[in-house]
């Protein structure tokens, strides 16, 4: 489990192409966060769960497998060089200040635009038109693993407010329209629109 908190950027170092998935290499923060991770520890990568193959001193190494690459739409030519959000698992002593996020998303955000409010920025995505019920005013959503407050939806766009902080700490205040974010919705929303789908006989 994660909070949407991210906790470093690295870059993408290396992507091999290993049969019909990915090793990838990514930059290691030096930060406490990342100083004890191991083999086998998880970590949210652009808020995806990736689950470390080998960590050296100033790279971790993932495999990217089948499903990943399905949702995500990663490619070697989109992943490398790329700068991304990292966050470690969460412990039981951390302290949450974002949501609770499980890192399996659910699927890719388009930026449409952003918009300029003092030192913040509200941003504009769109989602998949089947996940529109999932989102309100003051709902959660990670995108690229960062947890954030829907301001506004319209159909199947919403708009969330960038701060200063979350611009430095992340990868979001480097995106173009047209991009692509990953997406995970809020487990609430998840499990009340689950609830409110008619029963089937």
């Amino acid at each position: 489990m994660f909070t949407g908190i991210v906790k470093g950027i690295g870059s993408v170092l290396e992507v091999r192409e290993y049969k019909t998935e990915l090793k990838v290499g990514v930059e290691k923060p030096k930060k406490d966060d990342f100083s004890d991770l191991k083999t086998g520890d998880s970590v949210a990568v652009n808020g995806v769960c990736l689950t470390l193959e080998k960590v050296l001193s100033d790279m971790m190494q993932f495999h990217l497998g089948y499903e990943t690459l399905k949702i995500t739409q990663w490619n070697k030519e989109t992943l490398q060089n790329q700068k991304v959000n990292l966050e470690s698992a969460l412990r039981m002593r951390d302290f949450i200040g974002g949501h609770f996020i499980s890192g399996h998303v659910d699927g890719m955000a388009e930026v449409i635009k952003y918009i300029s409010k003092g030192e913040s920025l509200l941003m504009e995505v769109k989602v998949p038109s089947e996940f529109k019920n999932y989102f309100w005013k003051k709902a959660f959503v990670a995108l690229n693993g960062v947890s954030l407050t829907v301001n506004e939806v319209t159909e199947n766009q919403i708009s969330v407010c960038l701060i200063p902080e979350t611009l430095n700490r992340t990868n979001l205040l480097n995106q173009e329209p047209g991009n692509l974010l990953t997406f995970e919705v809020d487990h609430w929303a998840r499990a009340l629109v689950s609830v409110l789908k008619p029963m089937k006989t």
